[in-house]
């Protein structure tokens, strides 16, 4: 699986998580804590995907580290990420929640991942 392949598997996944989590958190059955939970955590990803597609359609601030660079520290973290997804998927796939905080966690990582040269 290349690199693209997976952000676009990783976003796939997430996109549809949060989707349960807000309609899984209109259940009046659970308690409040739980559904604010489910709701904070689908905010947390819009938030996420908002801050990912913001980084996409602008051109990298002069602080960012640009071009050749700038794709290498991406895929690096992107990488990286994929690799821990791996060695973590019967966890995630077993905890809906932990997978929805390990999406939304990842997300923003990613999206930092060359701001201020890191």
């Amino acid at each position: 699986m290349t690199n693209d392949q997976a952000l676009t598997e990783i976003t796939r996944v997430g996109t549809g998580m949060a989707n349960i989590l807000f309609n899984v958190s209109q259940n009046e059955a659970l308690p409040i804590d739980v559904r604010e939970s489910m709701k904070d955590q689908q905010r947390q990803w819009d938030a996420a995907r908002a801050a990912l597609q913001s980084t996409a359609d602008t051109p990298p601030p002069s602080t960012l580290v640009s071009g050749p660079q700038r794709r290498a520290k991406y895929e690096k973290v992107l990488s990286g990420i994929i690799d821990e997804y791996e060695q973590r998927r019967d966890v995630l796939v077993a905890d809906p929640e932990a997978k929805a905080r390990f999406l939304i966690l990842r997300s923003f990582e990613l999206a930092t991942a060359t701001e201020d040269g890191r």
